[in-house]
């Protein structure tokens, strides 16, 4: 630090280095551009302060430096690359149908179902969180739903419109038996719900992300398979989840589906 140093430039150093995850050097670094805006050029000796007319040129750059430091805070913000977990370092030995929703902030959350195999009966809802800070990595993985003695299947995060995260997935011994559950967080996945379990017929999202309109009505893509059968439908929610309608089945024409189809 230098002693001419006012609070902002510290305010901004301590931010950077001890909330924002930035090693001290890239701090440092951005401490100095920062003495160069406020300050003649390097430092003088005595520490000599800006002339009026200096310090007016400094303030018509206020807006750069915003700038600047918003880019710094959404680079900080950025997830971290690379597994969530290693190969073998999890109590699961499969893993299958993974989810992935943006928290506030910009970090990430990823739920998968995890077990010995798909369709067995020990196969739960995993899931982690992106971690900030100074050692930005995802968290050990928790079991975020399970059923007891049944496999659960396909889960699905999303933000309804009042900011809720939202947890559906699917539990039962088969596509065609299973039955729909839900649960959510008011604090983005640090702590959950109960689970909900659904009327049989409601489905909720089945596989993918619902789509959540302007005005908070959310359109989920589902589906019903049964012996022999297997039918799309959509179901609309303009109460963020507490009533649903449900529109179909949706069933394309047999010559819809062809080799080219999607060319045309």
């Amino acid at each position: 630090k230098h002693p001419d140093d006012g609070p902002f430039i510290g305010a901004v150093w301590n931010w950077l280095h001890r909330r924002s995850g930035l090693s001290c050097a890239r701090a440092n670094l951005i401490i100095l551009h920062l003495r160069e805006q406020f300050y003649y050029g390097n430092y003088r000796r005595e520490g000599t302060r800006y002339s009026q007319a200096r310090k007016a040129a400094v303030l018509r750059r206020v807006p750069l430096i915003l700038m600047l430091a918003l880019a710094i805070r959404t680079h900080a913000q950025e997830p971290p690359r690379g597994l969530i977990f290693q190969p073998g370092s999890v109590p699961f030995a499969s893993s299958h149908a993974s989810t992935i929703v943006e928290l506030k902030g910009g970090m990430l959350m990823a739920a998968w179902f995890g077990g010995t195999g798909e369709g067995y009966p020990d196969v739960a809802i995993w899931g982690s969180r992106a971690s900030e800070g100074e050692s930005p990595g995802w968290s050990a993985p928790v079991v975020l739903a399970r059923e007891p003695a049944i496999p659960c299947w396909n889960p699905v995060l999303f933000h309804t419109k009042d900011g809720r995260l939202w947890l559906y997935y699917k539990f039962g011994p088969s596509p065609s038996t299973w039955t729909a559950a839900r649960k959510y967080s008011d604090d983005e996945g640090k702590t959950w719900s109960a689970s909900e379990h659904l009327p049989a017929g409601l489905i909720g999202p089945v596989r993918a992300k619902p789509l959540v309109l302007p005005d908070g009505t959310i359109v989920s893509g589902s589906s019903t398979e049964a012996y022999l059968s297997w039918a799309a439908w959509i179901e609309r929610s303009t109460d963020d989840g507490k009533t649903w309608t449900r529109t179909g089945p949706i069933v394309p024409a047999a010559d819809a589906i062809k080799p080219g189809a999607s060319d045309q």
